[in-house]
This record gives C-alpha cells, sequence and structure tokens, in this order.
C-alpha cells in the first residue's frame, strides 16, 4: 500500500477495544478505516445544518382585515309632521271643526267669560237665571248652545242645531273631520262612521234617533237624525242628551 503519510494500522489497533465484543470490534474498526480513507481521499466534509424539528412550511401572508363601517346613529323614528289645524273664520261657522274637544272656538273647559268674544257674529240669547246654558242664534244659520257647570262659567259640554230647517243651514254648518254636518244624511252619516252605534231616541211618532261615538277620554259625539237628517250635533259626557236643558 503506498505510503501516503499515515501509518497503516496494526493488528494491535484493530484488537477488540476491551469490554466490546469482536463483532462490534471488528465492525467499527472497519468503520474508522473507511473514515481515515475517506478523509484523505475527499477532505473534509461539510457538516448539513442541524434542525431541532420539522420545517415550518412557508405561510402565506393574510389579507390585512378591514374594518367594517360603523353604522351612523339613529335617534327613534320621527313621527311624521301632523297637518295644521284649518284656520277658523269667527265670522262663518262653516270653517268651524266639531271634535271630542269642542266645536270652533267653543272647547270643553274653557270659561263662558272668554269665548263670548269669539262668538260676535251670532247674539247671545237671554236665559233664565238658573238655566246653565249659554244660547247663541244667527239669522239663516245654525245655533250654537254651551252647557254650563254648576258654577254657570266652565263650559262642559255644546251643541250645534239646525233649527226647524236644518237642510237650509247645510252650509253654514260647523263640520267633523269627516265632513258630517247639519243637513248631512243619515247614510253619510253612517259611511263616514260605520262603527257608529245608535245610543237611544225621543219623542213618538217619527222619533229622533241618537248616534254616538266614544273617544278614549270618555267623551261622546252625538248624532241626533230626524227623518234620515241630522239635525243637531252634540259633544258631552253621555251617549245620549237631556230631553231639556232648562226644565
Amino acid at each position: 500500500m503506498p505510503d501516503d503519510g499515515m501509518p497503516s494500522p496494526t493488528l494491535m489497533d484493530m484488537r477488540p477495544f476491551r469490554g466490546i465484543k469482536p463483532i462490534q470490534a471488528c465492525a467499527l474498526s472497519a468503520g474508522i478505516v473507511v473514515a481515515l480513507l475517506s478523509g484523505c481521499a475527499a477532505g473534509p466534509v461539510a457538516e448539513p445544518p442541524r434542525t431541532d424539528g420539522p420545517t415550518a412550511a412557508p405561510t402565506a401572508a393574510l389579507p390585512e382585515e378591514t374594518a367594517a363601517p360603523r353604522p351612523t346613529p339613529t335617534g327613534p323614528p320621527t313621527q311624521p309632521e301632523q297637518p295644521p289645524a284649518p284656520a277658523i273664520d269667527l265670522e262663518n261657522p262653516g270653517t268651524w271643526l266639531i271634535g271630542f274637544e269642542g266645536i270652533g272656538p267653543i272647547d270643553r273647559g274653557a270659561q263662558i267669560i272668554d269665548v263670548r268674544p269669539s262668538m260676535g257674529a251670532f247674539s247671545e240669547r237671554t236665559m233664565p237665571e238658573w238655566c246653565p246654558v249659554a244660547q247663541f242664534d244667527r239669522a239663516g244659520g245654525p245655533t250654537v248652545v254651551a252647557t254650563l257647570d254648576e258654577d254657570f262659567a266652565t263650559i262642559t259640554g255644546m251643541f250645534v242645531g239646525g233649527g226647524a230647517d236644518p237642510a237650509a243651514t247645510n252650509e253654514s254648518s260647523p263640520r267633523t273631520a269627516e265632513g258630517i254636518g247639519i243637513g248631512s244624511t243619515l247614510g253619510e252619516m253612517l259611511a263616514a262612521y260605520p262603527t257608529i252605534t245608535k245610543s237611544g231616541e225621543y219623542g213618538g211618532g217619527t222619533p229622533t234617533l241618537y248616534y254616538a261615538l266614544q273617544n278614549p277620554a270618555g267623551v261622546w259625539l252625538v248624532f241626533a237624525v230626524y227623518e234620515e237628517v241630522v239635525g243637531a250635533i252634540f259633544v258631552r259626557d253621555t251617549p245620549r242628551p237631556p230631553s231639556e236643558y232648562c226644565a
């Protein structure tokens, strides 16, 4: 074997190591020889980089999260604006509204002394001092009556009537929001108020019939119908008016 500068192993070098079995020693000696020969022929071998665990697979970049737009805060739902009440002409009772609150400028709970200036287009009838009503008449127009509390000052109810000829006062009559006034027909009234009920009648022969509606506050709107024509409309606290106010 050519001399390469390294001494050849001897039999002493290849003897079994103490404590190692011969077969293991031979395998180990052969491995040393191969390693030595390899080192001489190919030079040092670069040690592969150590890895302490499995190589993690490259992760794809996650898209950046975009914050969802915040909803614009909103307040409670707004109620639709109510149309303004139509202006009334104190000189023209045909522009007056009949409702659960009153008739035209006459309101339940108002003081009669405050209402009288608004009734300039009417003439007030002189009533007995013991009769708790204030009656306002108008030639060729409706009659308006305010009923008073026992103090003779506070208005508790009112009604408008057409006298002997309700149809003649049709155009100058105050009306409900549904368009019913003195001179309206029974059919028109029933069509305007499908849930209205008959609340009573008065008189013999062809009686006056009463139809009434009530609001949540307990106030009644009462229609007096004679021969199928509305002759009076009441705003009061009972579904049927009394037969007499000054009896």
